[in-house]
Protein backbone atom coordinates (compact mmCIF):
# COMPACT_ATOMS: atom_id res chain seq x y z
CA UNK A 1 0.00 0.00 0.00
CA UNK A 2 1.56 3.17 -1.33
CA UNK A 3 -0.89 5.78 1.01
CA UNK A 4 -1.74 5.74 4.69
CA UNK A 5 -5.45 6.34 4.60
CA UNK A 6 -6.99 5.09 8.13
CA UNK A 7 -4.95 4.26 11.79
CA UNK A 8 -6.18 1.23 13.19
CA UNK A 9 -7.60 2.37 16.86
CA UNK A 10 -8.52 4.19 18.62
CA UNK A 11 -5.34 6.07 18.89
CA UNK A 12 -5.10 10.04 18.02
CA UNK A 13 -1.68 10.37 15.88
CA UNK A 14 -0.28 13.79 15.79
CA UNK A 15 2.90 13.00 13.38
CA UNK A 16 5.02 16.02 11.46
CA UNK A 17 7.29 14.71 8.30
CA UNK A 18 10.11 17.68 9.94
CA UNK A 19 10.75 20.50 7.36
CA UNK A 20 8.98 19.05 4.63
CA UNK A 21 5.28 20.49 6.17
CA UNK A 22 3.62 17.04 6.13
CA UNK A 23 1.71 17.14 9.15
CA UNK A 24 -0.74 14.30 10.12
CA UNK A 25 -3.19 15.58 13.23
CA UNK A 26 -6.38 14.06 14.46
CA UNK A 27 -6.73 10.66 12.95
CA UNK A 28 -9.07 8.44 14.92
CA UNK A 29 -10.20 4.89 13.47
CA UNK A 30 -12.26 5.03 10.66
CA UNK A 31 -11.47 8.68 9.70
CA UNK A 32 -9.86 9.91 6.80
CA UNK A 33 -7.11 12.80 6.15
CA UNK A 34 -7.15 14.38 3.37
CA UNK A 35 -3.57 15.55 3.96
CA UNK A 36 -2.73 11.41 4.30
CA UNK A 37 -4.34 10.56 0.78
CA UNK A 38 -1.54 12.29 -1.16
CA UNK A 39 0.90 9.98 -2.72
CA UNK A 40 4.62 10.22 -1.93
CA UNK A 41 5.62 10.84 -5.33
CA UNK A 42 3.11 14.43 -4.99
CA UNK A 43 4.12 15.04 -1.74
CA UNK A 44 7.74 14.78 -3.09
CA UNK A 45 6.91 16.84 -6.00
CA UNK A 46 5.54 19.68 -3.84
CA UNK A 47 8.43 19.87 -1.86
CA UNK A 48 11.21 19.91 -5.03
CA UNK A 49 12.74 16.50 -4.08
CA UNK A 50 13.89 15.28 -7.18
CA UNK A 51 12.37 12.64 -8.55
CA UNK A 52 14.63 10.26 -8.99
CA UNK A 53 15.98 10.51 -5.36
CA UNK A 54 12.21 10.08 -4.24
CA UNK A 55 11.92 6.82 -6.36
CA UNK A 56 15.11 5.57 -5.26
CA UNK A 57 14.36 6.03 -1.88
CA UNK A 58 10.84 4.40 -1.91
CA UNK A 59 12.42 1.12 -3.61
CA UNK A 60 15.08 0.92 -0.76
CA UNK A 61 12.77 1.05 2.07
CA UNK A 62 10.24 -1.75 -0.12
CA UNK A 63 13.92 -3.70 -0.09
CA UNK A 64 14.24 -3.37 3.30
CA UNK A 65 11.21 -3.91 4.53
CA UNK A 66 11.26 -7.79 2.60
CA UNK A 67 14.05 -8.50 4.20
CA UNK A 68 12.60 -8.44 7.56
CA UNK A 69 15.21 -7.03 9.92
CA UNK A 70 14.71 -6.57 13.81
CA UNK A 71 13.38 -3.41 14.46
CA UNK A 72 11.79 -2.36 10.75
CA UNK A 73 9.25 -0.27 10.86
CA UNK A 74 5.23 -1.63 10.45
CA UNK A 75 4.16 -1.53 7.02
CA UNK A 76 1.77 0.72 7.86
CA UNK A 77 4.33 3.29 8.43
CA UNK A 78 6.13 2.84 5.70
CA UNK A 79 5.35 6.33 3.55
CA UNK A 80 6.47 8.01 6.87
CA UNK A 81 9.44 5.89 6.95
CA UNK A 82 10.07 7.47 3.44
CA UNK A 83 9.18 10.98 3.87
CA UNK A 84 11.69 10.64 6.80
CA UNK A 85 14.93 9.17 4.80
CA UNK A 86 14.49 11.38 2.00
CA UNK A 87 14.22 14.80 4.22
CA UNK A 88 17.57 13.44 5.98
CA UNK A 89 19.55 12.13 2.97
CA UNK A 90 18.03 15.56 1.29
CA UNK A 91 19.60 17.53 4.28
CA UNK A 92 23.20 15.68 4.29
CA UNK A 93 24.73 16.86 0.89
CA UNK A 94 23.95 20.31 -0.81
CA UNK A 95 23.50 18.88 -3.81
CA UNK A 96 22.22 16.38 -5.38
CA UNK A 97 23.31 14.94 -9.11
CA UNK A 98 21.27 11.98 -10.69
CA UNK A 99 24.44 10.91 -12.66
CA UNK A 100 27.00 11.33 -9.97
CA UNK A 101 24.76 10.40 -7.41
CA UNK A 102 22.55 7.39 -8.06
CA UNK A 103 24.98 5.08 -8.63
CA UNK A 104 26.76 5.96 -5.14
CA UNK A 105 23.28 5.44 -3.51
CA UNK A 106 22.85 2.00 -5.15
CA UNK A 107 26.26 0.89 -4.30
CA UNK A 108 25.89 1.72 -0.51
CA UNK A 109 22.44 0.14 -0.40
CA UNK A 110 23.54 -2.68 -1.85
CA UNK A 111 26.48 -2.75 1.50
CA UNK A 112 23.76 -1.72 3.52
CA UNK A 113 21.69 -4.87 2.66
CA UNK A 114 24.17 -7.45 3.05
CA UNK A 115 25.86 -5.65 6.30
CA UNK A 116 22.31 -5.74 8.13
CA UNK A 117 20.98 -7.47 10.60
CA UNK A 118 19.01 -4.72 12.48
CA UNK A 119 16.81 -2.37 10.85
CA UNK A 120 19.52 0.68 9.71
CA UNK A 121 19.28 4.53 9.95
CA UNK A 122 19.53 6.71 6.93
CA UNK A 123 23.12 7.78 8.02
CA UNK A 124 24.11 4.19 7.49
CA UNK A 125 23.28 4.14 3.80
CA UNK A 126 24.86 8.05 3.93
CA UNK A 127 27.96 6.47 5.56
CA UNK A 128 28.39 2.97 2.87
CA UNK A 129 28.09 6.34 0.29
CA UNK A 130 31.66 6.34 -1.31
CA UNK A 131 33.10 9.34 -2.75
CA UNK A 132 32.13 10.97 -5.89
CA UNK A 133 33.68 10.25 -8.77
CA UNK A 134 33.54 13.22 -11.64
CA UNK A 135 34.20 12.36 -15.16
CA UNK A 136 37.26 13.13 -16.86
CA UNK A 137 38.16 16.95 -17.76
CA UNK A 138 38.37 17.25 -21.25
CA UNK A 139 41.49 18.86 -22.59
CA UNK A 140 41.30 22.77 -22.72
CA UNK A 141 40.74 23.65 -26.69
CA UNK A 142 43.80 24.29 -28.69
CA UNK A 143 44.07 27.86 -30.21
CA UNK A 144 45.54 28.92 -33.48
CA UNK A 145 48.36 29.61 -31.79
CA UNK A 146 49.04 26.39 -30.10
CA UNK A 147 48.26 24.28 -33.41
CA UNK A 148 51.03 26.24 -35.29
CA UNK A 149 53.63 25.99 -33.04
CA UNK A 150 52.72 22.19 -32.94
CA UNK A 151 52.93 22.25 -36.64
CA UNK A 152 56.14 23.96 -36.42
CA UNK A 153 57.78 21.70 -33.84
CA UNK A 154 56.67 18.74 -35.71
CA UNK A 155 58.31 20.01 -38.95
CA UNK A 156 61.54 20.60 -37.08
CA UNK A 157 61.19 17.44 -35.88
CA UNK A 158 61.16 16.15 -39.23
CA UNK A 159 64.04 18.06 -40.96
CA UNK A 160 66.21 16.96 -37.89
CA UNK A 161 65.30 13.26 -38.44
CA UNK A 162 65.87 13.24 -42.26
CA UNK A 163 69.62 14.62 -41.52
CA UNK A 164 68.62 18.20 -41.39
CA UNK A 165 70.77 20.67 -39.33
Amino acid sequence: MNRIGRIAGDQVMKLKAGDMGIQRANVREGGRNPALELGNAQVFKVHGVPPWLGEFVQDAIIKLLAMRLDGMPSHETSDLTTIAWVEIILKSQREWVQDLDLPRLKSALDIVQRRASRWPAPRDLLDAMPPRSYPRALPKPRTEAMRSAGLQALHDLRHKLRGGS
